[in-house]
């Protein structure tokens, strides 16, 4: 029997501030009349709209009548009678100081619950911290490389890299490991829906694990040949720059796979759809002019295609770098439009981004020489607002993002920055 996510947060009284949000009271209701429980949440890849939902919304008289409590929307009654929910860019970002470095966060309900330097777990809002850290665990090990953050629709699930395997923990029991090996140096983290997803690498050769809701692993790490490429410059001494080896999720199918983009120094970019019983891998070359060779892809999927950022570099020791900012569509994963443009400053050895859609905008976050950045941009490629900066150099800092009721929260070295939608 399948529990509603509200008589979970009854359920658990572990899970301190369980709200819900507009989008799960919704999904609850959809789930009740019969639609598929396994198709992604809103924590994955949008679903496609009705056929017979008009693409603007109900019928209207006057603007309250359009509230889809969204902060992140202007909503209003078109002249011709239809509800319109546009995008608003964020406010300046709103910079916090943080205990150590964060490993990132998940979104529950209207709160995003972010994992601190020393595994301590803090609850926050876009105001805030709504409590002093609490300790999750001691991962032990000698080798504690890295960590990333997922919810499911009932728990918090930690991954964690520890002497060489990944094991898995909730936030409800943390003294429970779940454990598998081989693991890998960089990891993230997804929920698709119906599975938790582990993504790591280690050198050369990177790998998927997946799990239940509960963190058991039902699929080992596995190498995946041509699903994960190491974005390089062919030339100089190191002959590599961008991101180690990389798997990151950019969207979620129906049936709870995950699929992911990574892309070689040509541009050539491998689009892997991959769950516990299998994976399919497939090569699109992304042919766009400027600087020739690519690196540092991230990806989400959007309600038109993929959102994208990417950079693009003469070669290794170039002063020119250019991140590129792109709706693809899903078929051969090529711009919807052309490509938006931003000047990437410092070092593109350890480029550090990441993409979302929410708050119906695509959001392109990076780090470099003058700071942290962001973009957005429409389901069709628009431009959003202007290019916003904050921050000191952090070309080098891990950076990870999630979005939340009314915003996104961004966590770097010692700094957790709050995005947040205008008041409608």
């Amino acid at each position: 029997m399948r529990v509603p996510l509200a008589m979970l947060c009854g359920l658990l009284p572990w899970l301190a501030g369980c709200y819900l949000s507009y989008a799960e009271l919704a999904d609850e209701d959809a789930d009740a009349s019969g639609r598929d429980a396994d198709a992604p949440r809103d924590d994955g890849a949008p679903r496609d709209a009705d056929a017979d939902v008009p693409p603007d919304g109900p019928p209207c008289r006057v603007d309250e009548e359009c509230d889809d409590d969204d902060p992140c929307t202007t909503d209003r009654c078109s002249v011709a009678g239809l509800c319109t929910h546009q995008p608003a860019p964020f406010e300046e970002p709103a910079e916090h100081t943080s205990i150590g470095w964060p490993h990132g966060g998940a979104a529950v309900g209207r709160e995003v619950w972010i994992v601190l330097g020393g595994y301590q777990l803090q609850r926050w809002d876009l105001d805030g911290p709504l409590e002093e850290p609490r300790e999750l665990f001691d991962p032990g090990g000698e080798r504690d490389w890295d960590m990333a953050v997922a919810a499911t629709v009932s728990d918090v699930a930690v991954l964690t890299h520890v002497g060489g395997g990944l094991e898995w923990r909730l936030v409800g029991e943390p003294e429970r490991v779940e454990r598998t090996e081989p693991g890998g140096i960089f990891v993230d983290a997804a929920w698709t829906g119906r599975w938790l997803m582990a993504a790591g690498d280690w050198m050369d050769t990177c790998g998927l694990g997946w799990a239940d809701a509960t963190g058991r692993w039902v699929a080992g790490v596995e190498a995946i040949p041509g699903g994960c490429v190491r974005g390089y410059v062919p030339s100089g001494p190191s002959a590599m720059t961008g991101h180690p080896p990389d798997m990151r999720p950019a969207g979620y199918t129906a049936a709870g796979e995950a699929v992911l983009l990574s892309i070689a120094g040509d541009g050539t970019i491998h689009e892997l759809t991959a769950g516990p019983e299998g994976w399919t891998v497939s090569e699109h070359r992304l042919s766009e002019p400027g600087p020739p060779y690519y690196h540092s892809l991230s990806a989400a999927r959007g309600p038109t295609g993929f959102g994208a950022q990417w950079v693009q570099v003469e070669d290794e020791e170039a002063d020119g770098k250019l991140i590129r900012f792109a709706v693809l569509d899903e078929a051969d994963l090529q711009p919807l439009a052309a490509p938006l443009e931003e000047q990437v400053f410092g070092r593109t050895y350890v480029m550090q981004a990441a993409h979302l859609w929410c708050g119906g905008r695509h959001v392109g976050i990076w780090n470099d020489a003058h700071g942290s950045a962001v973009v957005q941009f429409t389901p069709d490629g628009r431009r959003l607002g202007e290019t916003m900066r904050w921050g000191v150099d952090s070309d080098t800092a891990r950076l990870r993002a999630v979005c939340l009721y009314g915003g996104v929260a961004v966590t770097t070295p010692s700094t957790i920055t709050m995005l947040r939608c205008p008041a409608d």
